[in-house]
């Protein structure tokens, strides 16, 4: 691989998008290791949030 990028996400539906989607397309076409992570948001009761709201 001849770069490596780091996505950062807000919540699971855009990790999952650019783990299904962006990831494949970089690496098998454009030579980049991609990776992604998301956020956390927020704290509730010692529990930790990633992403916007549920609707």
């Amino acid at each position: 691989m001849a770069c490596r990028l780091h996505i950062t996400a807000e919540g699971q539906t855009e990790e999952r998008y650019v783990n299904r989607v962006l990831v494949p397309h970089l690496g098998n076409i454009h030579q980049v290791a991609a990776d992604v992570r998301a956020v956390k948001t927020g704290r509730k009761r010692g529990r930790d949030y990633r992403g916007g709201l549920l609707v």
